[in-house]
This record gives C-alpha cells, structure tokens and sequence, in this order.
C-alpha cells in the first residue's frame, strides 16, 4: 500500500534513535564557522517491522547503529548555516531508497527534531522539528565524467550523494575542481592505494587531489558523500604523487562493538 502523508506513514511502526549528538559546525555567527558545537538528533522512522519480526533479518528493518554513523558523517562533513537545512537534507537521506549493498526495510515517514544545546548558553535552547514522508523525496540519477552518482540532497551549503563502483570495475582517476569532498564506503569489497577500505570510515580530500576506487567483488559498492561547493568531479590523469597527499582527515564513524553488529554485502 502506498503511503502518500505523513499521518499515514505514522500510523505504521516507529523506531526512534534519541539523543544521537554530533559535534559539528552549524550555524550562521561568526564563531559558528570556527567552532565546533554539539547537535542533538531526535529520530522517529515509520516503517512496517513485521518483515524483520518473522525473518530476524536486519535488513528488513533499519540498522540504527548503521543510520547514527552515517548521519554523523553527513553533519560532520558539511556546514549547515540553518537547522532547517540540515533536517531537510537528513530527512531525504533516511527516506532515500537504500543502496543495493545496504539494504534495509522502506522507511515511509520520519519525525527528526534537532537541538542546538550551546547555541545561547544557559539561556535558551533553540530546537526545530519538522516531518516528511518518503513521496516527497526524490532521487536524481546523474551521469558524471566519473561515472554514475545518486543526488540525495542539494543546497547552497553541500551535496549529499552515492557514488557508484560497478562490479569487477574502478573508476577513472578522478578529483573535484572546488571544495572539499568527504567520502564513506558503505559496504566492504572497495580498495584505494591497493588498501582495503573499512566501512564507515571516511576520508576527506581537497580540490586537485587525485584518486581511484576499485572494486573486484562482484556486487556494486557505493560511497556516501558530502560535496561542500558543489558536485564538481573531473576525470584525472593518474599522479603517484598525488594518491595519497592531499586528505584532509580520516574518521572511522564505526566502532568495533557497531561493526561487529551491522550487516555489510
């Protein structure tokens, strides 16, 4: 059955993640550019859980533990200048169909409150909450000079997106022209600089700096991404010199205890 509102979709089961807080820039003042500050995620998935209930399969439900880490990373990776924006933007990412290397149950609505703690100190507490159902979020599919992406989210602040490895393939060499990109792989089978990549470990990188993702299993694997100027990739001759310089950051969103209890293809 189709869901078309939200107060259809809260009528199914709710799964709720509460009190998730993620340090992170947010904010519109100039210290907010600066300084990091905490976030607090209040989540309330609508979904059908029977699925899970009679199969005892994770992904017929909704890994919180999986969602939490991603979320981080998205927060942690752009600069959001309003709450409104970055519960737009989580909101598309949870009601988003999953990848095919991460499979969960469909989430047909979701409730997000988000809380800036320190934003006033002691003084004020601002919140926002806002609901949305899964028909009002689309999915663009785009062909880029490095292959297939899936824009999740876009704003003047940062582009949420997948970018897909084709079985047995790699991408070109490749790189941004402007702004920083973080990226995540979301399933195990992908290697960069003949390493073998944890999932939910993300790596940062600059403009011009130039990189390959190969992937010999024959499953399709996709990275999360945060573009923060823009969707700008560009095909790159291959530079030595270049494959490893040039990260800004790596951060493992995936502690042992979460990865031991996630199911990766």
């Amino acid at each position: 059955m189709e869901i078309n509102s939200v107060s259809e979709a809260s009528a199914r089961d709710a799964l709720e993640i509460k009190g998730l807080q993620v340090d992170c820039l947010v904010g519109i003042y100039p210290n907010e550019f600066q300084t990091l500050q905490p976030l607090v995620v209040d989540l309330v998935l609508h979904l059908d859980t029977r699925p899970a209930a009679q199969s005892q399969c994770l992904t017929k439900s909704v890994d919180y533990a999986a969602l939490s880490a991603e979320i981080a990373f998205i927060l942690q990776s752009a600069h959001y200048k309003l709450l409104e924006t970055a519960a737009e933007a989580l909101c598309h990412y949870v009601l988003a169909p999953p990848p095919l290397d991460r499979p969960r149950g469909n989430v047909e609505g979701v409730t997000l409150k988000l809380v800036k703690p320190e934003a006033f100190g002691q003084a004020q507490t601002p919140s926002l909450t806002v609901r949305r159902s899964r028909k009002e979020v689309t999915v663009e599919a785009k062909e880029t000079p490095v292959g297939a992406v899936e824009v999740i989210h876009q704003s003047k602040d940062s582009v949420i997106y997948r970018q897909w490895v084709p079985p047995m393939g790699k991408t070109p060499f490749y790189q941004q022209s402007q702004g920083d990109i973080a990226e995540m792989p979301l399933s195990k089978g992908l290697y960069l600089d003949g390493q073998q990549l944890v999932p939910g470990t993300s790596r940062s990188y600059q403009p011009q700096m130039v990189r390959q993702y190969v992937n010999p299993s024959p499953e399709p694997r996709s990275l999360l991404c945060v573009a923060k100027e823009g969707l700008s990739l560009i095909q790159a001759k291959p530079d030595d010199s270049l494959l490893s310089r040039g990260v800004i950051e790596t951060r493992s969103y995936f502690h042992a205890s979460t990865e031991a209890s996630t199911h990766y293809y």
